[in-house]
């Protein structure tokens, strides 16, 4: 398969349609953390990283530290990012794109 650098992916490819990426691990050039298809957006509202985890058992948290909490995971949920193509889940951020993807199963 020809793999690009992610770096080079056309803006245009960025749009929410679904690209063919993979990770490769930065400590071994030869293996692969994931490979598969991928869509540049921002999460799906009922994904799980836009949901609270709820009240820390422990009580160690403040009402101003659960605001924080909520701000901030909001506004990383409002990021674009590489996800899964359902858009639930994060994709390990790719390293490298493919202008030639396989065909795609749609079963």
């Amino acid at each position: 398969m020809d793999w690009q650098p992610i770096e080079s992916i056309p803006e245009e490819l960025k749009d929410g349609r679904e690209v063919y990426v993979k990770r490769m691990s930065p400590s071994r050039a030869d293996h692969v953390v994931a490979e598969g298809w991928a869509v540049f957006g921002v999460c799906h509202r009922d994904a799980p990283q836009r949901q609270s985890l709820g009240v820390d058992p422990l009580g160690r948290l403040s009402a101003s530290d659960y605001d924080r909490e909520d701000r901030e995971r909001l506004k990383w949920a409002e990021t674009a990012k590489w996800l899964k193509p359902d858009q639930l889940y994060s994709f390990p951020a790719p390293t490298h794109w493919s202008p030639s993807p396989p065909e795609k199963d749609e079963g």
